[in-house]
């Protein structure tokens, strides 16, 4: 199983550096990879291209996370 994952695997840290580029965070950057990575593993020997299909399922999370972010109402600070 590694043998077949092995070129994907170093595609991997591209993959993260893209996403931080998109988040702005280290720590969502590489949670968003991550699942991602385990989503798109169940259906990586039917992709014809596994990597293109990896990136594209980070950037959409990565877009989710945002539009989340977004939704989510700020509280202005009671300090004033």
């Amino acid at each position: 199983m590694a043998a077949e994952l092995g070129p994907q695997i170093a595609e991997v840290g591209e993959v993260v550096r893209l996403a931080v580029a998109l988040t702005g965070s280290d720590a969502t950057a590489e949670d968003l990879v991550h699942d991602a990575f385990v989503r798109v593993h169940a259906h990586w020997r039917r992709v014809e291209n596994p990597n293109a299909y990896l990136r594209a399922a980070v950037v959409n999370a990565c877009r989710s996370a945002a539009r989340r972010a977004a939704r989510r109402p700020e509280f202005p600070d009671n300090d004033a």
